[in-house]
């Protein structure tokens, strides 16, 4: 084990060439694109939906945490996956797919790709509430932020 992250870097160097520095990146930018496509797609929706619940308007800051809260929720469904394709790729320097058949195959099927979905949500869910929350509060402050 080396001393620090040049020697690493030097070592998959040697032994694989300088295309092994970027083992998983696929998996990565793709884990990215979705990550972001669903916070989009899953924010504004959820939104409207706890503030009818909680009998306030959308601009209220209790609708906001609760719609991150669960905008984190679908984040981390759909990106747990590639976090675990990704992560064997980079531990055994393999393909997407054969990363992919390593986890059906060693996690139990489709329970594989969802393995340690707490620590990714207990990573995402701060994130999102931070983004979230100080999106609402930057449109507040812009005057973009009275929707109803």
């Amino acid at each position: 084990v080396g001393g620090g992250a040049l020697d690493v870097a030097a070592r998959l160097v040697r032994e694989g060439g300088v295309l092994s520095l970027w083992t998983g990146s696929g998996a990565a930018v793709a884990r990215c694109a979705v990550l972001t496509a669903v916070q989009c797609a899953t924010y504004d929706r959820a939104k409207e939906l706890a503030a009818a619940a909680a009998g306030v308007r959308t601009d209220d800051v209790r609708a906001h945490l609760a719609a991150s809260l669960l905008s984190g929720v679908a984040s981390t469904t759909a990106t747990t996956p590639f976090d675990n394709v990704k992560t064997v790729q980079m531990v055994r320097r393999s393909s997407a797919l054969a990363a992919s058949r390593a986890v059906w195959r060693e996690g139990g099927g489709a329970r594989g790709f969802l393995r340690g979905w707490w620590s990714v949500y207990a990573r995402i869910a701060p994130h999102t509430v931070i983004m979230f929350c100080s999106l609402e509060w930057l449109r507040a402050a812009l005057g973009a932020g009275r929707r109803g």
